[in-house]
């Protein structure tokens, strides 16, 4: 029996086990769920795992072969600084990814009221009227940084700055640090990049860094970490007629820009997050993008990624690296519709590697039937300064004419002219976990009424945001009222595959150029819930059937616009949570709600339930997680209850006092005159604290 191994043996057995199932494995029984709680064998699967396989350790050596596992994840870092165990962090990981690629969410909540807002790394940084408020969602802070724009205005430009007349646009956030552009003047005209400082943890609230003027502001953005601020315009005309990317940094050490900017030359595309990313890792800035050429080529054969980066410390031309020889597709793979693309960059959780997401709508070899397939590839580069040899114009030698690379039997070759610039490499074989096909089962919907789209390949779940009305109406009108949920697909790695003659495991595949096994070659996955689409919450029972009142109070919350007739809906994801606005289309009241998969967010614990239904739950004892594995059409009738924010405690009222202390017992004017002599930042009670509206699910 596996319970009675020695220790030492299991020990070396759960060091080649995937991450899910060493969980699964500690879920099995009594016995492994108390032994796969130590410290140390915790940790060794938190942080370090030896392999794919005992066949690759076994080849290739233990100590060769070692991959980290969890270390770059939000909960190994907590780990690391002794805030949590080790076996707290793998279950949240683990609980987390469940939860996500089951549908099954933990808590539902509006955070506040917004005419715009920004939801990166975790905090949610919002405008309400002449004010911004910044909440670190993740961390699940009761409290909120305050920055009273005029003040902050005239703080750093002086009164002759007429607020009137400005708009403020929310940027980017990173590390603590918040960047906007504040445009003003007549004909708008004049802008300045602002960064601020948030302090959470001081008296001090915040102190603003700088105030850098922006000649152009052509689809501006702006990206930061603790240090460095780069912000980028599509403004440079290249030599071949088309407008091209320049970047600018700025140290928040020195508050000075660098001397010289970063021209991404022959980067083509200008759509963010379609056709062009950019984002910082680490020590550099990347920049990636899917076209390649700024004209449309009738005959071509091949689509490469361009990923461009250089460090932030030294943003010079001659430090920029170039990948440009990262191949996407083949064009014979079937025609694509763009208005589905989503393009990001971000970092694996296991590897700490930097890697590509895209999904795309594609015509599979150009039959009448198209596909959302989401795709996935690391990149690497190689030493600073060096350019990666790259397929351009048909021919590695960058020779237009003739074009010794292009296939000899391809009779399109023939009807090449000399202007053309054709691009072809081989077909590149794509590992199975970098290739996740969607499913459109048990129904599908069109790109109107899809508000969000996000891939998460973390847990191999692919998330929308859709409007699905009731239809008849519940209420027995006949106008439509807006319904949103969230449409969820998953897979999970399935048993190994074995060779249905020799029954043995089946073994990865050569490369073919090098003959070295590539490792994952034999993975095979499988679709949950047999390949269907999960929609959340679940569907009620058609009029005139009354709703459960528990699903009532959440179809509140997700959707607080009854109409969706002049309401847009806005969303952001990453992967643990969901955040979106919904509201009337130039309303400066939007309401903004966070749809949360993720137990470490720990948004206050409503009181519980005094319904039947709950006291029997209670008496079972089960725990949360046992909870969250279960239906949520059953949970949303037995489970779902109205928080209720205890703002009672010393550390509100603490926080209180300092605030009277710092304002003085006055009142924030926002007018120009009174922002002179008021503080410009300050801490307040978190605004959800006040709303008292949200459910927890588990």
């Amino acid at each position: 029996m596996l319970d009675g191994l020695p220790y030492d043996i299991i020990f070396g057995v759960v060091s080649f086990l995937d991450f899910e199932a060493f969980m699964n494995l500690s879920e099995s029984c009594r016995h492994f769920s108390y032994l796969l709680r130590t410290e140390d064998l915790c940790r060794k699967v938190v942080e370090v795992r030896l392999s794919h396989s005992p066949l690759e350790a076994v080849e290739e050596g233990a100590d060769q072969i070692s991959k980290t596992h969890l270390t770059y994840s939000r909960e190994a870092r907590l780990a690391r600084e002794r805030r949590i165990t080790y076996y707290v962090a793998a279950r949240r990981v683990f609980l987390r990814r469940e939860a996500y690629a089951t549908a099954s969410p933990v808590s539902v909540a509006i955070l506040g009221h917004a005419a715009a807002y920004i939801y990166r790394s975790g905090v949610l940084c919002y405008r309400v009227k002449t004010t911004l408020r910044v909440l670190d969602v993740h961390n699940s802070a009761r409290v909120e940084q305050v920055i009273n724009l005029p003040s902050l205005i005239t703080h750093g430009l002086g009164r002759g700055v007429g607020w009137e007349t400005g708009v403020f646009t929310l940027l980017s956030f990173n590390e603590g640090v918040l960047v906007g552009l504040f445009t003003y003047g007549e004909s708008a005209n004049q802008s300045y990049l602002v960064a601020v400082r948030l302090r959470p943890d001081s008296l001090d609230a915040a102190e603003h860094l700088i105030f850098h003027p922006v000649q152009n502001t052509t689809q501006i953005f702006a990206r930061n970490n603790a240090s460095y601020v780069y912000y980028g315009t599509h403004s440079v005309l290249g030599s071949h007629g088309h407008h091209e990317w320049v970047i600018q940094g700025i140290s928040l050490r020195t508050r000075e820009a660098f001397p010289s900017k970063v021209h991404l030359r022959n980067f083509v595309g200008s759509d963010l997050e379609i056709t062009v990313c950019f984002e910082i890792f680490g020590d550099h800035f990347y920049a990636l993008s899917n076209q390649t050429s700024f004209d449309v080529e009738e005959i071509d054969w091949t689509s490469h990624y361009h990923c461009y980066r250089f460090p932030l410390h030294d943003p010079r031309q001659d430090s920029l690296e170039i990948q440009d020889d990262i191949w996407r597709r083949s064009h014979i793979e079937g025609p694509i519709n763009d208005s589905w693309t989503d393009l990001r960059l971000d970092v694996d959780e296991t590897s700490g590697q930097v890697r590509i997401v895209e999904s795309r709508r594609e015509w599979k070899n150009g039959g009448s039937a198209s596909q959302r397939t989401h795709y996935v590839q690391p990149i690497s580069f190689g030493e600073i300064g060096s350019e990666s040899t790259k397929a351009v114009v048909g021919t590695a030698s960058g020779v237009a004419t003739p074009w010794p690379n292009l296939p000899a039997d391809d009779p399109l070759t023939a009807l090449l002219d000399p202007d053309d610039k054709p691009t072809f490499s081989p077909a590149r074989p794509r590992l199975p976990k970098h290739v996740h096909p969607g499913s459109d089962s048990p129904r599908t919907f069109i790109l109107a009424k899809t508000k969000l789209r996000y891939y998460n390949p973390s847990c191999g779940a692919y998330l929308d945001l859709v409007d699905d009305p009731e239809n008849p109406p519940r209420d027995g009108g006949f106008r439509l009222q807006q319904r949103l949920r969230l449409r969820i697909g998953s897979r999970q790695l399935a048993p190994p595959a074995t060779d249905p003659l020799t029954k043995m495991l089946v073994r990865p595949a050569e490369d073919k150029d090098t003959g070295a096994l590539r490792y994952g070659s034999e993975e095979v996955y499988r679709d949950r819930n047999d390949g269907k689409i999960t929609l959340w919450p679940p569907e009620q029972p058609p009029a005139p059937a009354p709703v459960n009142a528990h699903y009532a109070l959440l179809n509140s919350i997700l959707n607080p616009v009854s109409r969706p007739e002049g309401s847009e809906v806005e969303g952001t994801a990453d992967e643990r949570s969901v955040l979106y606005a919904t509201g009337p289309l130039d309303s400066a009241d939007r309401t903004l709600i966070l749809v949360n998969f993720d137990q470490g967010i720990r948004l206050p614990r409503p009181s519980p339930a005094s319904s039947p239904a709950n006291r029997s739950t209670a008496k079972r004892k089960e725990p949360p997680e046992v909870l969250a594995k279960r239906d949520v059409g059953v949970m949303l009738d037995s489970k779902c209850a109205r928080m209720r924010y205890d703002e009672g405690d010393r550390a509100q009222d603490r926080l209180d006092q300092e605030r009277d202390v710092m304002l003085g017992n006055r009142s924030v004017d926002s007018s120009t005159s009174a922002a002179a002599t008021e503080p410009w930042a300050w801490h307040e009670p978190a605004t959800y604290l006040r709303l008292n509206k949200g459910v927890w699910l588990v």
